[in-house]
């Protein structure tokens, strides 16, 4: 498979082997409607496929982080938990997969992100920007340079600012990227994010 025609679904499966010996419970939470107490499971995530090298290569690298998240509903609306990266697998073109394990439980919960109120226009923007960044995630991967197409480089700066800003897990896997965060140039989070 090449590494542009790689998707997020792609590296679970890769993964789902290593996936199925975690136990995914997570914890006992009790439903917003009845009161009653279901136990809550931890799901896997991955993150967008980061440069593994930066900038832009001519041999083209992409690192994914695996990490498990589980979600609980509050009465203002779901509040996302997540663990630290357990996998990452690192795709570099003309060779196969490989596949690092990281942890072999998957721990507590080490940040999470809750409902925020947003307008109308704000969630629509939001919506936007990840429909667009996903469209162009192929051509991203497949880039030896950065363009001189502006529009294409700032939906790619907005589509990962926008994970970053709402994931924490960014935070966790920055220092493995900090050449590509640099040139992303995200804005601070604010008191909400």
């Amino acid at each position: 498979m090449k590494i542009e025609e790689l998707k997020n679904y792609d590296v679970r499966t890769l993964l789902a082997e290593d996936w199925a010996k975690f136990d995914k419970y997570a914890k006992d939470a009790p439903c917003i409607f009845s009161q009653e107490v279901w136990p809550v499971n931890w799901g896997v995530r991955v993150t967008p496929p980061f440069p593994t090298n930066w900038p832009p290569r001519q041999l083209r690298s992409v690192t994914y982080y695996a990490y498990a998240e589980y979600q609980v509903l509050l009465m203002h609306g779901p509040f996302l938990s997540r663990s630290t990266p357990w996998a990452k697998v690192v795709l570099n073109e003309g060779v196969p997969a490989k596949k690092v394990i990281l942890a072999t439980a998957l721990g507590p919960a080490v940040h999470g992100e809750g409902s925020v109120p947003i307008s109308r226009e704000l969630a629509l923007r939001k919506i936007q920007i990840i429909k667009d960044g996903e469209v162009l995630l192929s051509n991203f991967i497949s880039w030896k340079a950065i363009p001189e197409d502006e529009t294409e480089v700032k939906a790619i700066k907005e589509y990962y600012c926008e994970w970053i800003l709402t994931n924490h897990t960014a935070d966790l896997i920055k220092d493995n990227h900090r050449a590509f965060f640099e040139w992303l140039s995200c804005p601070g989070r604010t008191m909400l994010l």
